[in-house]
């Protein structure tokens, strides 16, 4: 489990105001948060939040469902989202449609579990950088292998 706090006295400098940084990952992981007990192929990063909270973020092709009574659409987002809970974590989801550099198109999953202490307009300023972004590096890569995440967010309107 991702520690919702991570310590500035762990050598990290501290994060600009308006900025995530990757800290941890680009990583090859199984399991997608929210969708209970499952073995989900994904590649995932942890972001330090400039309030110094940390942020999972979670990608994969695989197609998710999204029972209800365990999901409900979110409101605030730049496209369609999900919102769960995994383990006391507020668990965002959304698609994109990525354009891949065969020409074709792919449909990817982003998942990013906050801190409940983590306010809903964070969470949308987080989510409406991060998956543009993602689609972005997803796109520009040649293989599955050679995805990495975005090394730096620019939240809010400053992105």
């Amino acid at each position: 489990m991702i520690s919702s706090v991570c310590p500035e006295s762990a050598g990290l400098p501290a994060t600009p105001e308006g900025i995530a940084l990757l800290v941890e990952g680009t990583v090859a992981s199984a399991g997608m948060p929210g969708f209970g007990k499952n073995a989900i192929p994904c590649l995932m990063g942890v972001y330090r939040l400039d309030s110094g909270l940390a942020v999972a973020a979670r990608v994969t092709r695989e197609p998710l469902v999204f029972r209800d009574g365990l999901w409900k659409k979110a409101e605030g987002y730049s496209r369609a989202a999900w919102e769960g809970s995994d383990d006391g974590l507020v668990v965002i989801v959304v698609e994109g449609s990525v354009r891949m550099r065969d020409g074709g198109s792919a449909r990817w999953y982003y998942a990013i579990a906050f801190d409940p202490g983590v306010p809903a307009s964070t969470r949308a300023d987080f989510v409406n950088s991060f998956a543009p972004k993602a689609d972005e590096f997803i796109s520009a890569s040649s293989n599955p292998a050679d995805i990495s995440l975005p090394a730096v967010l620019r939240m809010g309107k400053r992105g």
